[in-house]
């Protein structure tokens, strides 16, 4: 009980300070970008806020002009610190900026996070193939030159599932109608080179 107490109290020194402080109505905690090997940004971040409406998640690549990837709704939960977490496929390579921009209810305030930096390379050569595993459809999205004109799906025994034409370094293929399980697809070239990789249907 003497915890809860001291934690409701820090709480509340937290929501004065913040009033105190250019009226912010949100202290921040935390706030993370990170990136995986595919490409995959998740932004993670945990407040503290009062009176809160949104977050804005902005992007942008010079650190001047900013552009809205996305709107989170606030739980606005101000008895506690909260997290959120948002992720997002990036296509982009170099220097990256990201940041938050909360928005109270009445719309009157708004405040932004601490910019954080991020240096993404394409370090993948080949295909790359997502959601992976997958439910309804697969996209392949080319990170080379190479023009893929046809893509084969087989099970594990090499029977033939599915073939589509592709015309596109960025294409769809429907597995919705596979049962689950472990699969290769497999891409040719207008040249007759070919490329596998294996994919999971859920």
């Amino acid at each position: 009980m003497i915890g809860l107490f001291t934690r409701k109290v820090a709480v509340a020194i937290m929501l004065v300070l913040c009033a105190m402080v250019t009226n912010a109505r949100v202290f921040w905690n935390k706030v993370e970008v990170n990136a995986s090997p595919s490409g995959m940004v998740t932004l993670n971040w945990n407040v503290t806020e009062y009176n809160n409406k949104m977050f804005h998640i902005q992007r942008s690549t010079d650190g001047i002009n900013w552009e809205t990837l996305a709107v989170i709704e606030s739980k606005n939960s101000a008895q506690t610190m909260t997290d959120y977490s948002y992720s997002y496929r990036n296509k982009f390579t170099g220097k990256q900026y990201y940041r938050l921009q909360d928005t109270d209810i009445d719309v009157a305030y708004s405040s932004f996070s601490p910019v954080k930096t991020l240096v993404l390379k394409n370090e993948n050569t080949g295909v790359s193939i997502w959601p992976n595993p997958s439910s309804d459809r697969i996209t392949i999205e080319s990170n080379d030159d190479n023009v893929y004109a046809k893509a084969t799906i087989f099970n594990l025994m090499g029977k033939v599932m599915a073939e589509k034409a592709l015309n596109a370094h960025v294409t769809e293929i429907s597995v919705s109608k596979l049962t689950a399980g472990t699969y290769i697809l497999k891409l040719e070239t207008i040249a007759g080179t070919s490329q596998t990789q294996k994919f999971i249907k859920q």
